[in-house]
């Protein structure tokens, strides 16, 4: 029972590092500097984070290290929202467009054009 409890645990949680450098790429006018930020305390924090959750079942008990990550985890969910954008994304390359001025043409499908006389 502990290791599907685990397992969900660790489902739901693989899905915030990629949603926080999607969020950083979509910030402001230097996204490769949010990215560059979002890199770097993710890969401090696996390296602390073994390290903090020893410390704590060292000082105290296994079981409240790992009350320590559920009160984080929580902590994650209800901070989730502050990933998501105020402002509606543009739309992505190669997604359909409406019936408009230039739209199904070859230059807006990616597709080559041939020489023309």
């Amino acid at each position: 029972m502990a290791m599907a409890g685990f397992a969900l645990l660790g489902v739901g949680v693989a899905v915030v590092v990629p949603l926080a450098f999607a969020a950083a790429g979509r910030s402001g006018p230097a996204p490769s500097q949010a990215i560059a930020g979002v890199a770097t305390i993710t890969y401090a924090s696996g390296l602390i984070a073994p390290s903090a959750m020893g410390s704590i079942a060292d000082a105290t008990s296994l079981t409240v290290s790992f009350g320590v990550v559920t009160a984080l985890t929580l902590g994650l969910v209800l901070g989730a929202g502050v990933l998501r954008s105020a402002q509606p994304e543009p739309a992505r390359r190669g997604a359909p467009q409406s019936a408009g001025a230039g739209a199904g043409t070859a230059a807006d499908t990616g597709a080559a054009v041939a020489d023309r006389p």
